[in-house]
């Protein structure tokens, strides 16, 4: 589809309010709290309110240095209430105080003399850490990002030069990776990188530490890293060999472990400057080697023993084995997570998008880290991180058409047993491995000979009824349509593109002639974009960040599945007909927590069919299936309170259905598990919000519904709007005209058509913001400062040098041209009577 260029670009980022980290900023927290206990007797006596306060403002410094890395706010209370005068020091982690999570901080409390202020006694509040949860994909780290540009250049060119801890396979395509943070990644069927195996979760943000550059030493010692690693990719034998070959810059050292193992070996490489730096690379043994890469500066100590610390049956990537620590002991890093500060000048200037209160926002997020989600929130956030409020959200839903002939369906007696089943490619679904979606019984109701209208209509009900309420219908002078608006958890199961869907309907193992099926619109591709609204809070004026992320769940969805087939449902309707219906008591009942269906049994040949259909009409929320000797039944249960747990049944039963007499089966039990985290998926880049910018304008644009632009999808009447620094004026007429000359010599102009012609220009953009500009600006419809524009010809732009050097260019840069006002309308001046 093509590469977009936003104006709003996300990126992973690491908060300490969110999961996952906010469990290790809380176990700090207790830490903190458990050493404070022990501290705060030699720290109070003889302070006054303010003397402790500072006193423990300075304490906590030592918890936001290394190796703790934590960051925290004070706030001081008087509450005056003779005899008892209290006071209260709180300390709190700004980014989970900001979404009131447990475990935030902790209080120093105590009474004081109001005279004097002098502290009277002091205690630390007692603390419990809050427990956090959640799932996600592994970090993605820059090694796999260079992986991922080689890839795309393998698709386009057959080959390319990959980064040397991984190996790639020519014939599979896949490059195969010899650290331990880095998955394997391969080219899918559609021709685009992926990870090996393709997640289904965001990736887990990657927190990241910051050390001097890299120095030429530095550098090479890395390379005899990769070395290492690339050889034991080749030759699982070669490590020692290999170790051996290198000799060491003046004052490196370097040494090599390897302890006797009874399932996986292991070594353990150090590369120690006594006076400056070292390196440890760490490598298992399992099936393949997978290493780990360190770097310290504390090179005052011995290197980290990770060999004794961990046992060879640890998974490795290793992480760090104490609470409340994102690094390992003796200053030791994770080389995957560290920016290496660079010795060359980068230039920090960049274009921050403009912003004003009220401002009402429509943008297509791309690359946002969003895999296998429906929706988020949209949170205004800190330039640091620091979480402010939600402003709004952002959703992945596509619309699928199914296309209902005009004319009357002839099929009416099979109605009530009709299954819709909504598959992928050229051929009709037919068994369960056909088709992604069935809507068992889905006519049922629908009156006999329904005109289309009727037909389509009645369709549309049925689907809002399980649950696609966005779904619409139409007559597109043709055919009644039926748009199914259905969110990105059915891309998940799509998984590739496809522009062929079919639909049909069945009953009892049958199809419906072919001379009345249901046929899918095919569409460009599954919606990959999430498409986001945003209004811009009443905040005061400054930068800041939007933040893509999701709240705790405070409730789930559970579906339960129980299928009955061959013997084990011979067996089932043996009993329902031979003891239930004989009995004292002939029901049957099944159960899904409090809510219950009772099925009397009045005949000795009930079948399959008749108990498919009572629940199907007597069971809300139930979707039961006769399909080749089989029922299966489905049970949905929604906005199930946290921690509860729950089971599907079904028994033989007395008359009121409060007890059973002999269970008939009973699915596994599950139970909704809420988690207590807010999970930030990215951070984009910089707004600016400024009350009294007169410059930025509204720039809207947009392409043709269920289209594709620059890269940008178009589905639903979708249009982006945004704020961005473009203003102009000086408008001109553009004439076209067509002259000619008579005999006489007299001139004429029969035809004479005019424009009005705008120039614009921009405020000073980085080169990002200039491509996304570029791509706006070749939409079909563009509307700026409420007026429909034209964009014609080439965009210039304006790059300054302040002539220091030969290559000091200004980063930013103005672009400017010009655009034809839409709707202006022609003149004919040689028409007299116009």
């Amino acid at each position: 589809m093509g590469n977009a260029n936003p104006f709003y670009r996300f990126n992973q980022s690491w908060n300490a309010g969110f999961y996952p980290d906010n469990q290790i900023m809380t176990d700090l927290i207790n830490e903190m709290v458990g050493q404070l206990t022990i501290d705060l007797p030699s720290i109070w006596p003889g302070n006054t309110i303010d003397g402790l306060y500072s006193a423990i403002k300075q304490w906590v410094k030592v918890y936001e240095g290394h190796p703790y890395y934590g960051r925290f706010d004070f706030g001081i209370q008087k509450i005056p209430d003779s005899p008892n005068n209290e006071y209260n020091i709180n300390v709190f982690n700004p980014d989970m105080e900001a979404l009131n999570l447990t475990g935030a901080g902790f209080t120093v409390n105590g009474f004081y003399v109001p005279s004097t202020n002098i502290v009277v006694n002091s205690s630390v509040n007692a603390f419990t850490p809050g427990s956090f949860s959640g799932s996600f994909a592994e970090p993605l780290i820059n090694e796999e990002i260079k992986v991922s540009e080689a890839l795309e250049i393998v698709n386009i060119n057959g080959s390319a030069i990959f980064p040397i801890t991984y190996a790639f396979n020519p014939i599979s395509n896949v490059a195969i990776s010899g650290l331990a943070r880095g998955d394997n990644w391969f080219i899918n069927a559609n021709g685009v990188p992926d990870r090996q195996p393709v997640p289904n979760l965001p990736y887990e943000n990657r927190r990241t530490f910051e050390l001097p550059v890299l120095n030429g030493d530095d550098r090479y010692i890395v390379s005899v890293m990769e070395r290492i690693i690339q050889a034991s990719l080749n030759d699982i034998n070669s490590v020692a060999t290999e170790y051996a070959k290198y000799t060491m810059p003046d004052g490196w050292t370097k040494s090599i472990s390897n302890p006797a193992f009874t399932s996986y070996d292991r070594f353990q490489i150090n590369f120690i400057n006594a006076s400056r730096r070292k390196f440890i690379l760490v490598g298992k043994l399992d099936s393949t080697w997978l290493w780990q890469r360190f770097v310290s500066d504390d090179y005052g100590n011995s290197p980290y023993n990770f060999l004794t610390n961990y046992s060879e049956f640890s998974p490795i990537p290793y992480e760090p084995l104490q609470a409340g620590r994102w690094i390992y002991n003796n200053d030791t890093f994770d080389f995957e997570f560290v920016d290496f500060i660079p010795d060359c000048y980068v230039s920090p200037e960049f274009y921050p998008m403009p912003a004003i209160p009220g401002d009402q926002y429509q943008f297509n997020v791309i690359d946002g880290n969003l895999t296998g989600l429906d929706n988020v929130n949209i949170g205004l956030f800190t330039e640091s991180g620091e979480f402010i409020q939600k402003i709004g959200e952002a959703e992945n839903k596509y619309t699928v058409s199914f296309v209902i002939p005009n004319e009357t369906p002839p099929f009416d007696p099979y109605y009530p047993a009709a299954t819709l089943l909504v598959g992928i490619g050229e051929t009709i679904p037919t068994g369960p491995n056909d088709y992604l979606y069935a809507f068992p019984r889905i006519f049922s109701g629908l009156p006999p000979s329904p005109t289309p209208e009727e037909f389509a209509e009645f369709l549309l009900e049925k689907l809002k009824l399980e649950g696609f309420s966005d779904s619409t219908f139409y007559f597109n002078g043709t055919n009644w349509v039926v748009n199914w608006v259905v969110y990105n958890y059915i891309n998940s199961v799509l998984s590739i593109e496809n522009d062929d869907y079919v639909a049909s309907l069945s009953w009892g193992g049958g199809t419906v002639p072919e001379d009345f099926q249901f046929f899918l619109e095919g569409q460009n591709s599954c919606s990959k974009q999430f498409k986001a609204s945003c209004t811009i809070p009443a905040v005061k004026d400054g930068c800041y960040r939007l933040g893509l992320y999701s709240d705790p769940t405070s409730e789930c969805d559970l579906e339960f599945t129980y299928t009955l087939e061959g013997t084990g449902l011979t067996d089932y309707l043996d009993y329902i007909n031979t003891v239930v219906f004989t009995s004292i008591s002939p029901y049957i009942k099944w159960q899904l927590g409090s809510d219950i269906g009772v099925y009397n049994v009045i005949s000795d040949t009930t079948t399959a069919t008749d108990i498919v259909t009572w629940c199907n009409e007597n069971i809300s929320g139930m979707n039961a299936q006769e399909l080749e000797g089989a029922i299966i039944w489905n049970w949905n249960r929604n906005n199930v309170p946290c921690d509860t747990t729950l089971s599907m049944s079904n028994c033989h039963t007395d008359g009121s259905g409060s007890s059973c007499i002999f269970e008939l089966w009973e699915t596994p039990e599950q139970t909704c598990e809420c988690g207590t985290s807010y999970y930030l998926y990215s951070l984009s880049n910089n707004i600016n919000i400024n009350r009294a910018d007169c410059f930025s304008t509204i720039f809207e644009f947009w392409s043709d519904n269920n289209t594709v632009a620059q890269g940008y999808e178009y589905f639903n009447n979708w249009k982006q709007r945004i704020r961005i620094g473009l203003n102009g004026g000086g408008e001109k007429p553009v004439i076209e005209e067509s002259l000619y000359r008579q005999s006489n010599g007299v001139h004429r102009r029969p035809q004479n058509k005019q424009d009005l012609s705008i120039d614009l220009h921009t405020d000073f953009f980085d080169l990002e913001t200039q491509l996304a500009m570029t791509d706006a600006t070749r939409h079909p419809y563009i509307v700026w400062n409420n007026q429909g524009i034209f964009v014609k010809g080439d965009i210039d732009v304006a790059t300054i040098q302040d002539f220091t050097t030969q290559t000091s260019f200004e980063t930013l840069s103005q672009m400017k041209f010009q655009a034809l006002k839409q709707g202006f309308q022609p003149r004919n001046s040689s028409c007299l009577t116009c």
